[in-house]
């Protein structure tokens, strides 16, 4: 009978240390478990301590590589969370299933993991814009690279810091089966001026070693309207404004890989002219009339006397004349000059009382709209890029057809008119408008006549 449970037991404790190796996957003996003995009936020669030896990992403070590391306890193990990645959805569209080895695979089958990153902060200058030119190839390029160069020589534009951000990802499909993996590398350019700057352009030249063409490029969402104006590549962008402490940001991406960061980004600017001083004209003070004293009587009496006051009497009355004529022609003239170099000088485009728009803003969106006419974009795309930035609705009506040019092109008007009682604007208004922009009232009657 003792033999027999001798043998169940010893059965028992080889089927324990089993589940447990094939559970855990430990090895040899070299540690120990104890099987603690209640029942008397077990032979007394026996000890009341049954001892199986089988192997654990050896604890270690070390941490460590791939050959082992430290002691992990099953029963308390927490798993490390993976990183969040910024814009996910956004990186996983630029990758087609075909890129994996798949016919179909939605992005909810596909997961990232970043592999590296650079980042950098520059401010180029027309220096190193000029030498841009000797690898464009399109004339056209060129001709619009030397235009900026030129400008910002002569101070009409300035150059504002950049951060350049470059991440690197390898992204597999959910399948643990499927060993194939893509690389996407996400470009951020991120724009932060310390003044309100306008008719912003930024130039991104990518060298050959990091995307030999422009068909390595692919834009999302987030890339804010490119234009790719050399396939080598160099890609340009054209914002109107941007304010202090604002955050502007655009993301690209690059299919594959890459090593170092040699991008090469210039952001210029419109530079804002000086405001002219205001205040009315000096003028000369008018000369005061000199003091006369009372001749004594006994002077007038005598006929030498009164001969010799008469003349000097009449220079004084003609010196005054002559005086007064040379301050008031003098007051004239620079009234007149005033005036002129107010009929001259650029005026602040006032639409509404409440919608006042300086005369560098508006030729800063009129450059803007010429660019976009250039790259082929319509007015609809063109409109909407100005009122995501800010533009009021009203404004952009104004500038876009032209109404605030007082030309004798009177045909504009009617779209202009047009487009506004489209809107719900009534006559009245209509025409407050045309005429605080400059619109002789007969002529804009006339125009309205239409549509009444």
């Amino acid at each position: 009978m003792r033999k027999i449970f001798f043998s169940i037991a010893l059965l028992a404790m080889f089927s324990l240390v089993f589940s447990l190796s094939s559970a855990e996957k430990v090895a040899d003996a070299n540690g120990t478990m104890s099987i603690s003995n209640d029942n008397g009936e077990i032979n007394a020669s026996m000890s009341n301590v049954l001892t199986v030896i089988f192997n654990l990992p050896t604890t270690s403070s070390s941490g460590g590589g791939g050959g082992g590391g430290g002691f992990i306890d099953p029963y308390n193990f927490t798993k490390p969370v993976a990183p969040v990645i910024e814009y996910l959805d956004d990186l996983l569209s630029t990758v087609k299933p075909s890129d994996l080895g798949f016919s179909t695979l939605s992005t909810d089958k596909m997961k990232a993991e970043q592999t590296n990153n650079f980042l950098t902060t520059s401010k180029l200058d027309y220096s190193a814009l000029s030498l841009w030119t000797a690898y464009v190839k399109d004339s056209g390029s060129k001709e619009e690279i030397n235009s900026i160069v030129n400008e910002l020589k002569t101070g009409l534009m300035d150059t504002v810091s950049v951060e350049h951000k470059s991440e690197v990802f390898k992204i597999r499909s959910t399948y643990s089966n499927v060993a194939n993996y893509t690389n996407r590398t996400r470009v951020t350019i991120t724009i932060i001026p310390t003044q309100d700057i306008t008719n912003v352009r930024v130039l991104e030249f990518i060298p050959k070693s990091i995307a030999s063409s422009d068909s390595m490029i692919v834009f999302t969402d987030l890339s804010d309207n490119p234009v790719v104006l050399e396939k080598d590549p160099l890609i340009e962008w054209t914002i109107p404004s941007i304010r202090q402490g604002e955050t502007k940001a655009i993301i690209y991406y690059i299919k594959g890989a890459t090593t170092k960061d040699d991008f090469k980004t210039i952001v210029s600017y419109e530079k804002q002219k000086p405001s002219e001083p205001t205040g009315g004209v000096i003028t000369e003070p008018e000369p005061q009339p000199e003091e006369e004293y009372p001749l004594e009587e006994e002077e007038f009496e005598k006929p030498g006397n009164f001969q010799i006051i008469w003349p000097i009497i009449i220079i004084i009355i003609l010196g005054a004349l002559i005086g007064g004529y040379v301050v008031y022609k003098k007051q004239a003239d620079a009234k007149q000059a005033l005036l002129l170099k107010q009929k001259l000088a650029p005026k602040d485009l006032v639409i509404r009382s409440d919608i006042v728009i300086p005369y560098d803003k508006v030729r800063g969106v009129e450059k803007f709209i010429e660019a976009q006419i250039r790259q082929g974009k319509g007015d609809s795309e063109i409109r909407q890029e100005l009122l995501n930035s800010g533009w009021h609705d009203h404004a952009v009506d104004v500038i876009m057809h032209d109404v605030h040019t007082v030309d004798k092109n009177i045909d504009k008007l009617d779209n202009f008119i047009k487009v506004c009682i489209d809107k719900g604007m009534t006559l009245d208004e209509i025409k407050t408008t045309l005429m605080n922009v400059g619109w002789r009232e007969d002529v804009v009657d006339l125009a309205l006549d239409d549509f009444k």
